[in-house]
């Protein structure tokens, strides 16, 4: 299923750059003894793939570039299939307990494996593959710095969500939680999350997540989806890159007819009005709709 195109072997870690052909659809549940640090390259169809954790989590989340795969628990994922090339860091299991103290995994720390969203050992991760394909001088004494800093890194991520965790977040909902409502919100593509999407991404009910929302916000979920529905078409538009019914489509709306009665609706304006206002009134047309309590119900997640 996969061939090893570059590799490095230290005591702290085996890593390999992967050419894989996976089976069109593809489904696997992969069960490993050795923590793993992996990072599928961007494919050109777009990101693909869904994951959990068997049994400790029963809801699907999305598969990330990066995904921690700790020792012991299973990972049932799905996707497309078709070639990918990722790289697998594969640690020393007593290492990395050593240099990161992670050894036990709930439910939200395996939710977060399944996407890990750190800009610093994304960059690392990387760097390792940079200098896998194009050795230097120094390479394997970089790597081998790369590995263990990703480990440092790692270790601080959990250990922020443990804060986040123990002051009780907002309104009953983590930081965690937070972020992957606003990181899907200003995300996606294509169809618009709903409420129930954004819930099993989080790990509770519906309801709950609801009531928890507007406790941490003041606003219900549904008001602050619209907003950002909004704020993202008005940054589209404002580009002039796509045509209006393009725009629609990015921001999950069924017809350009649907979305501009959306947009006139939230901003006084329609679509073309807009974008004709932008070459003249600049930044106050842009913004002219968005309030302060807009921004404060933004910054809360941000």
């Amino acid at each position: 299923m996969w061939t090893v195109q570059s590799a490095h072997k230290a005591p702290l870690a085996t890593v390999q750059l992967r050419h894989y052909d996976f089976p069109t659809p593809h489904e696997v549940i992969e069960d490993e003894d050795r923590p793993i640090l992996s990072f599928t390259y961007p494919r050109a169809d777009g990101p693909d793939g869904k994951g959990r954790f068997v049994p400790a989590l029963d809801t699907w989340s999305d598969l990330g570039a990066v995904i921690l795969r700790p020792p012991g628990h299973p990972l049932h994922a799905y996707g497309k299939g078709g070639p990918s090339r990722i790289l697998i860091c594969e640690y020393d299991a007593a290492s990395f307990e050593g240099l990161t103290g992670l050894n036990d995994w709930d439910p939200a720390r395996l939710r977060r494996c399944i996407d890990i969203r750190s800009n610093s050992i994304s960059r690392s991760i990387r760097r390792v593959s940079q200098e896998l394909e194009q050795p230097g001088f120094g390479s394997e004494m970089l790597i081998e710095s790369l590995l263990r800093t990703m480990l440092v890194d790692l270790a601080r991520l959990f250990q922020a969500d443990a804060r986040e965790e123990d002051d009780g977040a907002k309104g009953g909902l983590t930081g965690w939680q937070l972020r992957k409502i606003r990181e899907m919100l200003h995300e996606t593509t294509g169809d618009w999350p709903s409420v129930n999407s954004l819930a099993d991404a989080c790990g509770i009910s519906r309801c709950h997540l609801s009531r928890s929302f507007r406790q941490a916000t003041g606003s219900t979920l549904a008001d602050y989806s619209a907003m950002i529905r909004i704020l993202r078409a008005k940054t589209l538009l404002a580009q002039q890159q796509l045509p209006i019914g393009e725009v629609a489509k990015q921001i999950g709306f069924r017809s350009a007819s649907s979305f501009s009665t959306a947009f006139r609706r939230a901003t006084g304006l329609s679509p073309a009005s807009f974008i004709r206002a932008q070459g003249h009134a600049g930044p106050a047309v842009y913004n002219r709709t968005i309030t302060g309590r807009d921004m404060a119900r933004e910054r809360i997640l941000s």
